[in-house]
């Protein structure tokens, strides 16, 4: 159980441990994902376009707040003439650093690592957007629980049946990738589907955000004891986890 009960007030308590010696990292809500979702990125406050680079997130529902890292994919650089500069791929972005460790079984590790020492399950998020469109018009979303055996499937939408049809599919690269994320069962097997599309052209036009999750227990008011500080949450998940985004 974590000491505090929002992530907003969890947020700013890791910025304040992280920047104790040094001041280098600040905290803000994200832009891009609905309010409700009450998910905050912590970042080196000097990187003002952070979401090139992998970073620390947070996020909460009714029971939990999560603490984990999210990194991003924007827009092929042929698209430049027609959308905002700060969305379209650099050499700089991490991205497909982040795609490499997934197939190479880097991740795997330090998945395996941080959930054999603290015996919490892990998360895996994956959500696909367009510009422009309505995330609930064209939208994405797969989640997958990690274990040592590999990947679970929790939860998709839109829901992919097996017998969709296959001219729906071409018209979509959000569906396409929706119906073989649906078939994975490991790290790698999500790595090889977006090196794939991303080959063909089909994620020229598609903004991916993966997320990596711990969840833990709120504080709650009524029980006693001050739960898990934000030094515990920084050298227990945020510094594990820095080795999938550096």
């Amino acid at each position: 159980m974590l000491k505090f009960s929002n992530t907003r007030d969890t947020a700013k308590a890791v910025v304040n441990e992280l920047n104790y010696f040094k001041k280098q990292y600040s905290a803000k809500p994200s832009e891009r994902i609905k309010m409700d979702r009450a998910l905050w990125s912590i970042s080196k406050g000097g990187e003002s376009i952070s979401f090139r680079y992998g970073k620390y997130a947070l996020m909460q529902d009714t029971n939990n707040i999560y603490c984990g890292i999210s990194v991003e994919k924007g827009l092929c650089k042929e698209l430049s003439e027609y959308y905002p500069k700060a969305l379209i791929m650099t050499d700089e972005w991490f991205f497909y650093n982040f795609i490499a460790k997934l197939r190479i079984g880097e991740i795997k590790k330090v998945l395996q690592d941080i959930s054999g020492s603290i015996k919490k399950p892990v998360y895996i998020e994956i959500i696909g957007s367009t510009p422009g469109v309505k995330s609930d018009q064209g939208g994405t979303y797969t989640k997958f629980q990690f274990t040592d055996e590999g990947l679970s499937l929790l939860e998709q939408l839109p829901s992919i049946s097996d017998k969709i049809d296959t001219k729906e599919l071409e018209k979509s690269p959000n569906l396409h990738l929706n119906k073989k994320l649906s078939s994975c069962t490991t790290l790698g097997e999500v790595a090889d589907v977006v090196n794939s599309m991303e080959k063909s052209g089909e994620l020229n036009f598609i903004l991916l955000d993966f997320f990596i999750w711990i969840p833990f227990s709120k504080q709650d008011s009524s029980l006693e004891g001050i739960g898990l500080s934000e030094k515990e949450i920084i050298d227990l998940v945020f510094k594990p986890l820095n080795k999938c985004i550096s």
